[in-house]
């Protein structure tokens, strides 16, 4: 069982292809979506947690964002997705493709 707001942070990690972000800093060379952006927090909630992280688009072809997304973790382990949010780019990667 997650039992803890750590555990919550740690399974989803674990479970996601996520990440946690703290302190990003404006950069005037990327395009945003968003006024402001929250860094990584877990808030309990009556069946579990719900974890705020990041995923980067970092394959295929751009336009490559960096999302928010939040995630919920049951008590028992289950992570479903609840919300992602476009949050920025940067504009020099529209045309690059990675695989």
């Amino acid at each position: 069982p997650i039992e803890s707001p750590e555990e919550a942070l740690s399974y989803a990690l674990a479970v996601r292809n996520l990440a946690p972000y703290y302190g990003l800093q404006y950069d005037s060379a990327y395009e945003y979506e968003v006024d402001t952006i929250e860094d990584t927090y877990v808030i309990p909630e009556a069946d579990g947690y719900r974890v705020h992280l990041f995923y980067d688009q970092v394959f295929g072809c751009g336009p490559h964002w960096t999302s928010a997304i939040d995630v919920r973790v049951s008590t028992e382990g289950k992570v479903e997705e609840i919300s992602s949010t476009a949050l920025f780019r940067d504009p020099n990667l529209d045309e690059v493709c990675v695989d």
